[in-house]
């Protein structure tokens, strides 16, 4: 199942005369946890840090882990109501109860990148140089680390427009759409959100220089 959202959403789309709630919630739970996950590996990276402790493994998660799925519930909220609004303006049908399960579903793309952003970061700022690392965390960029942003930028990007392409599929066969209008409800508050996105890289890599 979680390979045809992945791989062949239209279709995922297309078989289902209606969505279950509770497939696309544990979506959601596990977007997060691995979103915890993530931000786990890089601060227990951090050499001589004494944070692979286990009293900080746990107050890491139990701060970690009300923002991480804080977050990701605004951002679900956020596009669950840009979608219906656009949605219903341009002729869509369906309600808002399917736009939250479609929106939710989306978020599968971002359960591997919790998993595999502590991956690329290793790779992108020197494979255990701690100095990088805690430059990172601290939002502070090393010298050499204009590449490394393009390398972690394109990795959102990529992501994101997976995204982008599951909550196309979704909103139209959902919300009976034309393609063309579907594009426009999930293009335009993803085009927001990427050009939010990249602003905030740019003034990162700018502050390299």
């Amino acid at each position: 199942m979680v390979r045809n959202v992945f791989f062949d959403p239209d279709r995922f789309f297309r078989e289902r005369d209606e969505l279950t709630l509770l497939q696309p919630l544990l979506v959601l739970i596990l977007a997060g946890l691995a979103s915890v996950f993530s931000t786990l590996v890089l601060l227990i990276s951090i050499p001589g840090s004494g944070m692979g402790t286990g009293p900080f493994v746990v107050l890491s998660i139990l701060l970690n882990a009300p923002i991480s799925f804080g977050w990701l519930l605004l951002q679900c909220g956020l596009y669950t109501g840009t979608f219906h609004l656009l949605s219903s303006v341009l002729g869509g049908n369906g309600s808002l109860d399917t736009t939250f399960k479609v929106t939710a579903w989306g978020f599968v793309p971002v359960v591997f990148v919790g998993l595999l952003d502590p991956v690329m970061r290793y790779l992108a700022y020197g494979g255990g140089n701690g100095v990088a690392t805690f430059a990172f965390l601290s939002g502070v960029r090393a010298s050499t680390s204009g590449h490394s942003m393009l390398l972690l930028n394109a990795f959102g990007l990529v992501f994101t427009l997976w995204q982008a392409v599951i909550w196309l599929f979704g909103v139209r066969r959902t919300h009976h759409l034309p393609l063309r209008r579907a594009v426009v409800v999930v293009g335009i508050p993803v085009a927001v959100a990427l050009f939010l996105s990249v602003g905030s890289a740019v003034v990162s890599m700018t502050n390299v220089f």
